[in-house]
């Protein structure tokens, strides 16, 4: 069995559903392959995650465990067609001039940074927050940026309230809190590639959700507003980063 014949039937070992013939040959294909079974490890590891997540998220019954199985499922699916989905919609784009958004499942990146939100700034969970001005530019400094840069992200009609480092997908991340006197968004800024990645939104309980990156910057966005909004700040973020 080789590489391509793994990844395809991937999703089905992973759930356990696939007949013990081909598992014995799954396994002896990892044992020999460490590129697989680093990437089927992943795989499992964010299945682990995203069932903790939800399930503390919903009701434990049994509705909810059929929930948690198509999360994961759709989630595994993403992550197979992922590279050339994306790649494709990248080229229509650049052909046809128009803006790329890409609708999605939530991954890691967006329920870690739903999972912050949450607890950080809507259940306003004790955390050491900086808000003077000097304070802010510090923490700015460490990922390249400026305390002038961090208000200007600020989107039309809302302020800067405080900032400190988070990590999302275990990457440091500036997150910076910003409100318009009846609602605070997070914007969550990490250094990336110097590359280009189309808008990627995602919907996670209440919160919407939004990803961009750009210039060796990426920005995420969380809210309970809007998608189009979120998605509007994301592009913004990154534009000015």
């Amino acid at each position: 069995m080789n590489c391509s014949e793994v990844q395809e039937i991937a999703p089905r070992w992973l759930s356990g559903e696939l007949e013990e013939s081909l598992s014995a040959q799954v396994r002896v294909h990892l044992e020999e392959c460490a590129e697989c079974a680093h990437s089927l490890g992943e795989d499992a590891s964010l299945d682990a995650r995203i069932r903790k997540a939800l399930l503390q998220e919903e009701p434990a019954t049994a509705r909810t465990e059929e929930i948690v199985l198509r999360r994961i499922a759709s989630e595994r699916h993403r992550r197979w067609l992922a590279t050339g989905g994306v790649a494709a919609a990248m080229l229509v784009a650049l052909i046809f001039g128009k803006p790329l958004v890409v609708r999605q499942e939530p991954g890691k990146l967006f329920v870690d940074a739903a999972r912050d939100h949450r607890l950080e700034v809507m259940e306003h969970q004790p955390r050491r927050w900086r808000s003077e001005p000097a304070e802010v530019g510090i923490l700015a400094e460490r990922f390249g940026l400026t305390g002038a840069t961090t208000l200007a992200l600020a989107p039309a009609g809302y302020r800067l309230v405080h900032a400190k480092t988070c990590r999302l997908e275990g990457r440091a991340a500036l997150h910076l809190v910003y409100t318009d006197g009846a609602r605070e968004i997070s914007l969550y800024v990490r250094r990336g590639t110097d590359g280009w990645w189309p808008v990627a939104s995602a919907d996670f309980g209440v919160e919407r959700m939004a990803s961009a990156e750009r210039a060796g910057y990426s920005a995420v966005v969380v809210t309970t507003g809007e998608l189009d909004e979120c998605r509007q700040i994301a592009e913004r973020a990154v534009s000015v980063l």
